[in-house]
Order: structure tokens, then sequence, then C-alpha cells
């Protein structure tokens, strides 16, 4: 059975996973999915804008799209939410919420989004080329829109 999730970007159920490994306090569970209830906008602007950027060189580097956008606004109404994932490296220091979106502007791997404690966006790029939360907090990943503007 799945459970689903209003997804706080695109404002439509999302699966919910919740990985086995986390460490539950009693509390944790409860303030990660409070993190992705009161998602700020001040952090989706940032997270569409990025996404933009991603679309943007991708028309760049393959020529002509299926579908050509440029406004935040068209990013998030040509963007469909599939997974909120409590991932099970978090902790009661570090809460990490990772999203995976399927796009019509990124039909091959999709976008994935990793938000740090709520309001740390950690990583915007396409679904598995972040090969960990540890990774990303320490070094650059040039496939990461959220810090390579």
């Amino acid at each position: 059975m799945s459970t689903t999730i209003t997804d706080p970007l695109i404002g439509t159920n999302s699966e919910l996973i919740i990985e086995d490994d986390i460490q539950d306090d009693g509390t944790l569970l409860t303030k990660m999915l409070d993190d992705v209830a009161r998602m700020p906008q001040a952090v989706q602007s940032r997270i569409l804008s990025a996404m933009l950027r991603m679309h943007k060189d991708l028309e760049e580097e393959c020529g002509d799209l299926d579908v050509s956008l440029s406004t935040e606004r068209e990013i998030q109404e040509n963007t469909s939410p599939r997974y909120v994932i409590l991932d099970g490296s978090s902790g009661a220091e570090r809460r990490a919420v990772r999203y995976h979106y399927q796009c019509n502007w990124e039909t091959h791997h999709g976008v994935e989004v990793i938000i740090v404690n709520g309001t740390q966006v950690l990583f915007v790029g396409n679904c598995g080329y972040s090969s960990s939360i540890e990774k990303e907090m320490t070094r650059e990943n040039p496939c990461n829109y959220a810090v390579n503007p």
C-alpha cells in the first residue's frame, strides 16, 4: 500500500517514501513531514529558478526540445511530482528530504531536489546525479543547479 502526500512545489499528490534506516526519536518523522508541509515560498522560488536554468541549459545542449519554457510558472506547470522521500541518513541535526519530479522538459532522467532542514536547497538536478547527501554538502557538483547558477 502506498501513502501519498501533497507535494509543496506543485500542489498535487506524490508518493511518500520513508526510508527504513531513519532513526526516529519520536519527533524526527513529524519534523520531516512538517518540513514538507511548510516549504517556504522563497525555497520554492529558488527551486523553480534552478529548474528553469536547467531547462535552458538542456535547450542549449540538445537544440530543439519538444517544449520551450521561459518562466518559473511554466516550469511548474510542466512538472509532476513522483516521490517525496524522507531520507534514511536524516537525524536530529540534519533532516534531508528528497523530491523526484517527472518533467516534459527533461524526459530522460527527471529532476531531483534535496532540501535539508526545511530551507537549505542542497541539490537540484537530474535524478541519480547526486551520489549522496554528504558529498553534496562538501563539494560542488557541476550537475547541481542549486549551487551553479
